[in-house]
């Protein structure tokens, strides 16, 4: 909103700055006029670029003006260097400008909104996010609030192997100086679900057979011939365990022993006088 409020004051300033820098004057309005929690923190030199802003800002009847709104929404739309936002980019700002647009109506800033109808262009806006439709498709804040007690996994040696994520809450990375706890991430509920609200989702068996990194580990250790009672000590395993559930799957080591034994010498020779 911050980003978004702040290039929609810029837009509509009646001249460029020439005391302040422009990223000095970004920074003002992103990080300290648009963040209600750090305004009495503001370095002293804010104070002084947010009344040249005020002074030198177009009056609300400039919305009014289609060419204004035009030059607001070519704004909101561009990056820093010239290029146009991604799609997603400029879909969240001017949803976040038709809602601070609906709040002025409301407040009776304004008469109507100054926004043109309808949505922008399909061309535009469609974005493909084909991670998002694999396995689980989890929204990237889901998976991060993820935890190994939120999936329930499929019985070993079962037909059905697929397992069942639970995605309870969104962990956002908003940035310490936007969250009330000076953390990084913010815990919400998610997204368009009522407070507290949970979903189940059926997870790919691509993510749950991990366990098979494990066996194909244990099998080659012990092909290698590396002793049972020291794979056993790496695995977490008894020997036993180790011995019941891996020994039908060691293959190929009859040459090597063979060759072992013919090193370790031939027939024992027989004593003098044996019968």
């Amino acid at each position: 909103m911050a980003k978004t409020l702040t290039a929609t004051t810029i837009a509509l300033l009646r001249a460029k700055p020439t005391q302040f820098a422009p990223a000095a004057v970004r920074t003002a309005l992103r990080e300290w006029a648009f963040n209600t929690n750090r305004r009495p923190e503001a370095p002293r030199d804010v104070p002084a670029i947010l009344r040249w802003v005020e002074r030198n800002s177009l009056p609300v009847s400039s919305w009014e003006d289609p060419e204004k709104v035009d030059q607001v929404l070519l704004a909101i739309d561009t990056r820093l260097d010239g290029k146009q936002a991604a799609a997603w980019s400029r879909k969240r700002n001017r949803r976040i400008l038709n809602v601070a647009m609906k709040y002025a109506v409301r407040r009776r800033i304004l008469r109507a909104s100054p926004l043109p109808k309808g949505k922008e262009s399909t061309a535009l806006t469609k974005t493909t996010n084909a991670v998002a439709t694999l396995y689980c498709g989890p929204r990237p804040e889901n998976a991060v609030a993820m935890r190994v007690e939120d999936v329930t996994l499929p019985v070993p040696g079962a037909d059905d192997q697929w397992c069942e994520p639970l995605i309870h809450t969104a962990t956002l990375e908003v940035g310490k100086q936007w969250t009330d706890t000076g953390e990084i991430h913010e815990r919400r509920d998610l997204k368009g679900r009522a407070e507290g609200e949970t979903r189940t989702v059926p997870g790919h068996p691509a993510l749950t057979r991990v366990y098979d990194n494990r066996n194909t580990r244990l099998t080659k250790w012990l092909n290698d011939g590396i002793p049972p009672v020291q794979v056993a000590e790496w695995a977490g395993n008894s020997v036993a365990v180790l011995l019941t559930t891996y020994a039908r799957c060691v293959d190929g080591q009859l040459p090597d022993l063979k060759r072992r034994l013919e090193a370790a010498g031939g027939l024992p020779e027989e004593e003098p006088g044996a019968g």
